[in-house]
């Protein structure tokens, strides 16, 4: 395919872009259409300003680290602290808490609901961690004056 050819199929290609643009932020100016709500839907964690404590985040990704076969320890530990590696508060630790709530667990750290149970963040650490991770993790977590059951 020649240069040319190339820039116009962009250049025609750009129209039909435009155009969906244009349609949606009408939509979303009439009030028919929340735009943040769908970018959140899709990408939950995009433009997710990091500096900014999300409880919700910090639950999800404590999940993550812990979902499927094995742990991915680093970022367990990790998302219990802010970017700059200053430790969560017992109150933003609390908070963590609260927001994992109880979630389906089963032996193979999947979501299947036959094969096992809603658990708390506490009872997927005591069935995930090393005794040398609860160790480490009970020093974290010590300061939210909740119950360390694991």
């Amino acid at each position: 395919m020649k240069r040319g050819n190339l820039f116009k199929i962009l250049n025609f290609a750009k129209i039909p872009v435009i155009l969906a643009g244009v349609f949606l932020v009408l939509k979303w100016l009439k009030g028919t259409i929340d735009l943040p709500a769908i970018k959140n839907k899709l990408f939950p964690h995009w433009g997710a300003n990091p500096l900014i404590f999300d409880p919700e985040i910090a639950a999800k990704r404590q999940q993550d680290a812990m979902m499927n076969w094995g742990t991915d320890e680093e970022l367990l530990f990790n998302s219990l602290e802010h970017p700059d590696g200053k430790p969560f508060s017992g109150k933003q630790l609390k908070q963590v808490f609260e927001a994992f709530g109880f979630r389906d667990y089963d032996f193979t750290g999947g979501r299947n609901v036959f094969l096992g149970a809603a658990k708390n963040l506490f009872e997927w650490y005591e069935s995930e961690l090393t005794r040398k991770e609860k160790v480490r993790m009970r020093a974290i977590w010590e300061k939210s004056g909740l119950d360390l059951t694991f």
